[in-house]
């Protein structure tokens, strides 16, 4: 996870992570939830 989020930011690129886990979303400059009716921040 590490290799992936500096490697992300060192060429100011997109990350698109789906995860069931708290933790990992934590790490995350920006998180988006899915639920049936719609996508929320």
């Amino acid at each position: 996870m590490d290799a992936l989020i500096s490697q992300t930011r060192l060429h100011n690129a997109s990350l698109v992570l789906v995860t069931h886990s708290e933790a990992a979303a934590a790490r995350a400059d920006r998180v988006l939830k899915l639920k049936s009716d719609g996508i929320y921040l």
